[in-house]
């Protein structure tokens, strides 16, 4: 059910006299709280814990733009390339290698191990005859053209060759491949010819020397009679001639039988579109190149940029730092004043849970002072928005603006600040400057802004003031300027209970928190708690962030 606004005028929310949540008068500081507000004062919110994995991927989720920047960088140019690129079309004829006889021949004693090594050589040489001089002329020559595509030799299973030719058309490559296969083999077979010639010639002249050789021998054996040395020779000559006249007709018979060193086993088909297998491979090569560079520039940025917007960023920006609140932007409930406007707001729901922190604190609370680090972080907002969050929970309240150089809280309020804080130092009565909004809640405005915040602060009636309404109220929440405009949230920490200090997701850097925790440490003074303003909540309010403060 909704919550009636705490505005200036109205009634507060409707209640009955002496029932619970009834609010108490200002001068009854020391009124019993119902049992509904002692259960509510237990209530502490702990943040829950995250494993360093969650953690490292919410903080990458939140550069997710420079991982997208990479990706675009990449894959649309190419993208860009890959269509431009003129259309390629692939085709493939297969040839398989025979063993000649030459080879046996000239390679048939070798071991097994030198004969791998032989074969692997073998076919490294023939991708080389494949992509020679020789081959192409021969294929330029059957094609009637010189403007003809290369072809390429790919060592396949075996002593396979895979005789590959890309072309703008399908019928090219087809064609290409085809003819580069036929080539290859024709020119293989008409060297093999013409070394089987050469050979068969040797060997014929050979054996006719050989016999030549004889016929002188058995000559001299008739004139001068046989000696053991003579017929040694005839017969060593004989058993040579006769392996010789073995291969002789073993080479006859391969050139009778026309045993091709090569023999293409698959023509090549209709030559296929390739363009996409590239397209897809450099997509891929693209994505993952872009994806690499944005996340070393988002690890980068993430380590460079200490600019805290979550609640585990000011976990690791300050060790210790407890946060009490993370309150979202809420863009539905600007433009008004301090108020709950909706009971279950997110903007609402974060000051409720502020409160219940105040209220839970072991120690003193009643005095609580809030500050910032920079101008903007929204220390003035929730410093209204806590006050009617007390006020709502039950007991007297009383809002004071002690930032003295733009003072705001009476603009919140919508109240008339002429008189206020200053006047009541200056010697005025407090109770012509509290303006009462509600039963339960007043405001002590900053009054005539002075030629000299900070020594006004320092001053002992400072302190009395203080002291006179910590006996008027049971909670005083005083809103004090920047730590980097002045000093004086600094010397009014003293005269508090709490000190909270409001951070703004987005705008304070990890060093500026330090720097103002510093300057409390320097007065012996803890920050009992921090306020993360602005901030970026997930589970709460359905993973969006809201973009402007609730009032």
């Amino acid at each position: 059910m909704a919550t009636t606004p705490l505005t200036p005028g109205s009634p507060g929310t409707p209640v009955t006299p002496g029932s619970p949540g009834a609010p108490v008068a200002p001068g009854n500081s020391h009124a019993a709280p119902n049992p509904a507000a002692l259960e509510r004062r237990t209530v502490v919110v702990e943040a829950p814990r995250t494993s360093a994995l969650t953690s490292v991927g919410r903080r990458l989720s939140r550069r997710r733009w420079f991982l997208v920047a990479g990706l675009l960088s990449t894959v649309l140019p190419a993208v860009v390339l890959a269509l431009l690129r003129d259309a390629e079309y692939r085709a493939e004829a297969v040839v398989v290698l025979r063993t000649t006889l030459i080879d046996d021949l000239t390679f048939g004693d070798l071991d097994v191990a030198d004969q791998e090594d032989l074969a692997e050589r073998r076919v490294q040489n023939e991708i080389s005859y494949l992509q020679g001089d020789l081959v192409r002329g021969q294929v330029e020559l059957n094609l009637g053209s010189s403007d003809v595509p290369r072809a390429e030799g790919i060592a396949a299973a075996g002593d396979t060759i895979v005789v590959r030719v890309e072309a703008e058309t399908a019928e090219l490559a087809q064609l290409v491949a085809n003819t580069y296969a036929d080539a290859y083999v024709a020119a293989r077979a008409s060297q093999i010819e013409r070394l089987t010639q050469e050979a068969t010639a040797r060997l014929q002249m050979w054996l006719a020397e050989g016999e030549e050789v004889i016929a002188r021998i058995e000559a001299q054996n008739a004139a001068d009679g046989q000696t053991p040395e003579r017929v040694a020779e005839i017969e060593r000559l004989v058993a040579e001639l006769t392996g010789l006249a073995a291969v002789l007709e073993r080479l006859q018979l391969a050139q009778a039988l026309d045993l091709r060193p090569a023999e293409v086993i698959a023509d090549a088909s209709s030559g296929n579109d390739v363009g996409s297998a590239d397209l897809l491979r450099v997509l891929i090569a693209a994505l993952a190149v872009g994806l690499a560079l944005g996340l070393v520039s988002a690890v980068v940025v993430d380590v460079v940029d200490d600019v805290i917007r979550t609640g585990d960023d000011l976990a690791r920006a300050y060790t210790g730092a407890r946060p009490y609140a993370l309150v979202p932007d809420d863009p539905s409930a600007a433009n008004g004043t301090a108020a709950l406007r909706r009971s279950q707001d997110p903007a609402s729901v974060a000051y409720r849970v502020l409160r219940n922190q105040v209220l839970a604190t072991s120690g003193p609370h009643q005095v609580v002072q809030i500050t910032s680090i920079t101008e903007g972080d929204g220390a003035t907002t929730i410093a209204a928005n806590l006050g009617v969050a007390l006020a709502e929970h039950g007991g007297s309240v009383v809002v004071v603006d002690l930032d003295l150089r733009t003072p705001r809280i009476h603009t919140v309020f919508g109240v008339d600040g002429t008189l206020g804080l200053v006047d009541v130092l200056a010697g005025d009565l407090l109770d012509l400057a509290l303006l009462p909004l509600d039963e339960r809640l007043q405001v002590l405005a900053a009054g005539t802004v002075p030629p000299d915040p900070t020594s006004l602060v320092a001053g002992p009636g400072l302190e009395r003031l203080v002291d006179e309404l910590r006996r008027r109220f049971d909670h005083v929440v005083i809103d004090t300027p920047p730590l980097e405009s002045a000093d004086d949230a600094a010397l009014v920490a003293p005269l508090g209970d709490l000190v909270l200090l409001v951070v703004g997701a987005g705008t304070t850097s990890a060093r500026q928190l330090h720097r103002a925790t510093s300057r409390f440490d320097e007065l012996n003074v803890a920050v009992d708690g921090y306020v993360l303003n602005r901030a970026l909540l997930r589970r709460s309010i359905g993973r969006r962030r809201l973009d402007r403060p609730t009032l």
